[in-house]
């Protein structure tokens, strides 16, 4: 029998499906090497707790690839991660930030300590703490640098020109604190890398707090500047003042005409009277963000200093809130009120009043060297008010960077 030859044809397609299928061989094995690297890469930059960081990133408006990328720089994803500074949870929150400023804003109930070790809740307050100072900034490596190391040294920073070109934005790699320093970039590296291996996120174009940028926010009755409005109308009427805002009013005051007043003290006196709200008025008719009484008003207040108008302007105009508070703080420290200078005395005058307190003074069971011992005060609540006022003195001790 004759043997068939093949054609050409036939042998050409053989060897071509032969060498198709050796490429499709190298390049399905280089496709598996590079996934695994790929892989690997992103064992590195993981995304746990996906539902939080989604939820956290759209109420705040802040990207969920930059939330990790702090995270793994403040905890390396470890929920139970506690510093020696004694900073809690993923995003490495201080109890007394999470005290002073975040809890009742947010609503969140418990002790730091149980509440910073909950992922999801630790997530939100990180978020929220973040997101804060972004707004305030509108730069990230800024930003970075105040979530690190407190708004007061980047405010100073920010004026020197060996670490701010242009007064707004801090160069990361001139940052004088070493720590910071190394914080931003290692954060800022972990951010680029994290975008590379995830898409971006959709960030909402409405947030909860309006820009600083827009010119003017109106609410009924009232025009309120937007550079110091941090949110509100809420659903109980409450206007929430900016605290950067009133922290340069109570500079404005303090160093200009009440020089004796630390303007740390009125942040943590606005803080635990009104807890920033502009539009205050309490069960007994003190009024806005010092909450001020209509008797220390009229009387010791607005003659001193020349002032026309009404009480209920304090309700109008925070920056004159803050004003007559500063100088009634002022009026307590003066030698005539007798408390000595002392800043206990004269926290436990601006709830008790000066009488009480200079009648305490006199006991040696109530004082000590000229100062009241505030276990000892015998009004509990004025006790309680007292406390209340220095744990958000040294909470904005830290924040301002005294």
């Amino acid at each position: 029998m004759k043997k068939e030859r093949r054609s050409s044809f036939t042998l050409a397609a053989e060897i071509t499906a032969l060498i198709l299928v050796f490429v499709i061989i190298i390049v399905a094995a280089g496709a598996d090497a590079i996934k695994s690297e790929f892989d690997i890469f992103r064992g590195e930059y993981p995304s746990p707790y996906k539902k939080a960081v989604e939820s956290a990133a759209k109420e705040f408006g802040v990207e969920e690839n930059l939330i990790y990328a702090v995270m793994k720089a403040e905890s390396k994803f470890d929920a139970h991660a506690v510093s020696s500074a004694g900073a809690l949870g993923l995003m490495q929150i201080m109890p007394y930030t999470y005290e002073a400023d975040i809890k009742d804003k947010l609503g969140i109930g418990g002790e730091a300590k149980l509440a910073l070790l909950d992922p999801e809740i630790n997530i939100r307050c990180g978020t929220y703490y973040l997101s804060r100072w972004l707004l305030y900034f509108d730069d990230i490596n800024t930003a970075l640098a105040a979530y690190n190391a407190g708004f007061g040294n980047v405010r100073k920073w920010l004026s020197d020109t060996a670490y701010s070109s242009d007064g707004e934005k801090i160069i990361a790699e001139n940052i004088p604190f070493k720590e910071t320093r190394e914080y931003v970039l290692r954060v800022s590296y972990y951010y680029e890398e994290y975008n590379k291996l995830y898409p971006k996120d959709i960030i909402p174009t409405e947030t909860t707090e309006p820009k600083p940028t827009d010119p003017q926010i109106t609410y009924p009755g009232i025009d309120y500047p937007i550079t110091w409005i941090t949110r509100g109308p809420d659903e109980r009427g409450r206007i929430f003042a900016n605290e950067f805002a009133c922290y340069a009013w109570a500079e404005k005051y303090c160093g200009i005409y009440y020089g004796d007043v630390d303007p740390i003290l009125v942040m943590a006196i606005i803080k635990t009277e009104s807890d920033f709200v502009v539009n205050a008025i309490s069960s007994s008719g003190a009024y806005g963000l010092m909450q001020i009484m209509p008797a220390t008003y009229n009387v010791d207040i607005k003659p001193s200093i020349d002032l026309t108008e009404d009480f209920e302007y304090l309700l109008e105009d925070p920056e004159f809130a803050v004003k007559c508070g500063t100088y009634y703080l002022h009026w307590l420290y003066a030698d005539s009120r007798m408390l000595g200078g002392s800043m206990i005395n004269v926290i436990a005058s601006y709830h008790g009043g000066c009488n009480a307190v200079a009648s305490w003074l006199s006991s040696d069971e109530l004082a000590k060297d000229g100062e009241l011992i505030v276990s000892k005060i015998p009004i509990k609540e004025t006790g309680r008010y007292v406390e209340k006022v220095l744990s958000n003195y040294e909470y904005y001790k830290n924040i301002f960077g005294k």
